[in-house]
């Protein structure tokens, strides 16, 4: 299979929809550019031997909004079936830079 590649992003993470569908995590910045974030799914009928990956943007965080080296990505079921959708970056070893955590609401 082959990625399609949405320059400057690059993939980082994924997680397993409820539905089997992929949701991937991709970001972007350099010492120069501040950093972004762009969450793109993939379906799973996209998924066979030597067939091109083409993703569906679903959002993404540019400043003023929250932006960070996000690089992990999870998701969990809640109470009324919605999925959760939790990214977090680490601090780098940086005291100057903080870890967090996020948590969105994907609505269908």
């Amino acid at each position: 299979m082959s990625y399609a590649l949405f320059p400057p992003y690059k993939p980082v993470g994924a997680a397993l929809l409820s539905n089997g569908d992929i949701l991937m995590i991709e970001r972007r910045g350099t010492p120069r550019s501040p950093a972004g974030t762009r969450f793109a799914t993939i379906s799973k009928r996209q998924l066979r031997p030597g067939a091109p990956i083409q993703t569906q943007e679903v959002a993404r965080l540019e400043p003023p909004f929250v932006t960070a080296n996000f690089e992990a990505i999870a998701v969990a079921q809640g109470l009324q079936g919605q999925s959760l959708i939790y990214v977090a970056s680490d601090n780098e070893f940086s005291a100057r830079r903080p870890t967090t955590l996020v948590m969105f609401e994907l609505l269908p």
